[in-house]
């Protein structure tokens, strides 16, 4: 089975905040604060810029956390590391150590959080453990409990860590706990800590993410920020370009923009700690498929605009020769038409110098260039602020060792920096699932995800899950009617649930002791999920009859994708069940609906004798659809709109008499649908 692959991504961070209390004296520090946890850091960078004491501590905290709030993290780094030489507080730390994760600089955040280790009391020292063991400097958490200071982002950090330790059964049960107090959370009428800093996880074709997000980043200007910036600097002081990571990312943008290709005359590796070691001619090409208001793309190198573009494919063909040699920072912008960022990305190289080392120099004379490489390779890595070199070097924490202390002295109220975001609870829950064995578990909470975000990042994954929950069930693609090899025929019923004909139908079917097949619509599940449990309940078969019953001809395949897999996910929500046969809306197939059958694995059931196309009193119906009877048909009727509950008993007695066997279709074709009891799970 497919293991999840895990990686720290820090996309942006967003601040929550409680109990504003009156410690701070500046009015404009007291109001930045309650604004920011009203969601409004425009404004409280605002109010900050209006302050009167600039060189106060409280106003360098809280210019640290606006910062951090608008997704500036060298700025929100700089004013806390500012702000922690007069003072040890506790949030503030805690804002030093988000920054230097997301400007990736983790050997300051590694620096931090140690620090807050020193601190008593040790409020949040798991959490500081668990950012630690992240950063892959071993730590000794322990269990972790919800009744910690950041429970939920603690329980969710571990989580995280334990499936990247492959140790999944525990991370689910730790897991289906947050879940829990997440939806209760969410129940609660008191619930007024929804800050705008989460913790969340996301999926692409790599694996998953640990991100932190920043919704609101978007609000607050550039310049307003290198106002702020001057401002803790001293007027008149120049404030330098930011080089900040801009939180203009979103969640449904979190997509991989730069991919770096190897050229004719281009040489490059990956160091151990993941920096791309460069030389020669490089191209850089950018992927903006997920944004479609791009109209150019610039690019940067240590913040210097190199090279703009409006021509697809949004390529550069860099020259690293030209460069000085060592580490540099590229940064890729994708712009709106207007000139505004919609999406950035940065990525940290190495450029090699253009003559042979000396260890190279010795390793040819040697007779091994390949061991000089590596060696060039591993002497770069240890140049860096490596997260793996960090850990390589042994470097561990443990509270059972002699340590300092210091007693901290607090500068801002009680401030909630980390919020957990419930939809990538449910992201890494389903996932902890699937590495556990319980597909259909897996399964049920991506599709709830799915059916409340239409995040498309999902449906690649929940196709993946559908083929190997219907994996050896030997589904042809497409039947008109089943081979005649017994005299019986397949009743089935399109369009519904749909009162009150199912509830009549149901009834007639049960008079007459005769199972059938149900080509449910997905938005009538919806409507009516009870009638989809009275039908199953009663023993009959439910097919797929798309979510909105569009012919296929008026879809892309994208939404065929989607029009099956919201019908597949309502299904088995209502009753455990993931139907194997599907029922095309008006019978038309095309290309894009049969490859999403394949990849589905459905079985296209059509018909042979339709209800709709006879006219007449039921019984004249009737018996002109038992004129066209033959062994292995499949006789297509529906849940109202037409004369079918009228007909249904003129046809059941009709059967009986001619000796005719009626079965739900899947029987008929000896296809079974699948049902969450055929799942256990692996521990």
């Amino acid at each position: 089975m497919r293991r999840p692959t895990l990686t720290l991504a820090i996309i942006s961070i967003a601040i929550g905040m409680a109990n504003c209390a009156s410690s701070v004296e500046d009015d404009a520090v007291a109001q930045a604060l309650v604004l920011l946890r009203a969601g409004e850091v425009r404004l409280a960078v605002n109010s900050l810029i209006n302050a009167n004491n600039t060189d106060d501590v409280a106003w360098k905290a809280a210019a640290a956390l606006s910062c951090l709030a608008a997704g500036h993290f060298n700025s929100a780094y700089e004013i806390a590391t500012s702000a922690l030489k007069h003072c040890h507080d506790e949030t503030v730390m805690l804002v030093a150590g988000l920054a230097a994760l997301g400007i990736g600089d983790h050997e300051s955040a590694i620096k931090t959080f140690t620090e807050l280790l020193s601190l008593l009391p040790r409020a949040n020292h798991q959490l500081a453990l668990l950012f630690l063991n992240i950063l892959g400097v071993s730590a000794d958490v322990g269990k972790c409990t919800e009744k910690e200071p950041y429970g939920e982002a603690v329980m969710l950090l571990y989580s995280f860590l334990k499936m990247q330790q492959g140790e999944y059964a525990e991370a689910k049960e730790t897991l289906i706990r947050l879940s829990e107090i997440m939806r209760n959370r969410m129940r609660s009428e008191s619930n007024n800590m929804n800050g705008i800093i989460k913790l969340s996880v996301i999926s692409d074709d790599d694996g998953i993410k640990l991100v932190m997000l920043t919704p609101r980043a978007r609000d607050v200007p550039l310049g307003e920020i290198e106002r702020l910036v001057s401002m803790h600097k001293g007027d008149g002081e120049s404030t330098q370009s930011m080089s900040t990571k801009t939180s203009t990312i979103r969640r449904a943008d979190a997509t991989t923009l730069l991919s770096i290709r190897r050229g004719k005359q281009n040489q490059s590796a990956t160091s151990d700690d993941g920096i791309r070691l460069l030389s020669g001619r490089v191209r850089i090409s950018v992927d903006v498929s997920a944004f479609p208001e791009a109209s150019q793309v610039s690019f940067h190198v240590d913040c210097e605009e190199r090279f703009r573009t409006n021509k697809t494919p949004f390529e550069w063909e860099w020259d690293t020769s030209a460069e000085t040699p060592g580490k540099h920072t590229l940064t890729v912008l994708v712009l709106r038409r207007d000139g505004s960022v919609c999406a950035a990305s940065t990525q940290k190289v190495y450029i090699a110098p253009s003559t042979i080392s000396s260890i190279q120099q010795r390793a040819i004379a040697e007779g091994d260039e390949t061991s000089g490489r590596q060696q060039f390779i591993r002497r770069i890595a240890a140049e860096t602020t490596s997260l793996k070199t960090v850990h390589a070097q042994t470097r561990s924490i443990s509270l059972s060792g002699e340590q300092a202390t210091i007693q901290p002295n607090s500068i801002l109220p009680p401030i909630r920096l980390l919020d957990v975001d419930d939809e990538g609870v449910e992201l890494i829950l389903g996932l902890a699932y699937e590495a556990t064995g319980n597909l259909h578990k897996a399964f049920h909470e991506l599709g709830k995800l799915y059916l409340r975000t239409r995040n498309e990042a999902l449906v690649k994954h929940l196709v993946r899950l559908r083929r190997s929950l219907t994996s050896g069930y030997n589904i042809p693609l497409l039947v008109t009617s089943a081979p005649p090899y017994r005299k019986a025929v397949a009743l089935t019923f399109d369009d519904g649930p749909r009162t009150p004909y199912t509830e009549q139908i149901l009834q007639t079917l049960s008079r007459y002791g005769v199972k059938a097949t149900f080509f449910v619509v997905g938005e009538m599940v919806k409507e009516y999920p009870e009638l989809l449990k009275a039908i199953v309940n009663a023993g009959h078969e439910v097919g797929n009859h798309s979510y909105s019953h569009t012919p296929a001809r008026m879809l892309s395949k994208n939404d065929i994708e989607c029009e099956l897999l919201l019908t597949d996910i309502l299904i088995s929500e209502v009753c455990g069940i993931h139907p194997t046969l599907f029922r095309p809306p008006g019978g038309g197939i095309n290309d894009a609906l049969t490859s999403t059958l394949m990849e589905q694995n459905y079985l296209c059931a059509k018909w042979n004798i339709n209800i709709g196309e006879h006219r007449g009193t039921p019984q004249q119906i009737a018996a002109k659809m038992l004129n066209a009877v033959k062994p292995g048909s499949i006789i297509l009727m529906h849940n109202g709109m037409d004369a079918s509950p009228d007909v249904l008993p003129y046809l059941l007695d009709g059967l009986q008499k001619l000796g005719y066997e009626v079965m739900p279709l899947g029987e008929l074709l000896r296809v079974r649908q699948v049902r969450c009891s055929d799942f256990t799970e692996v521990r």
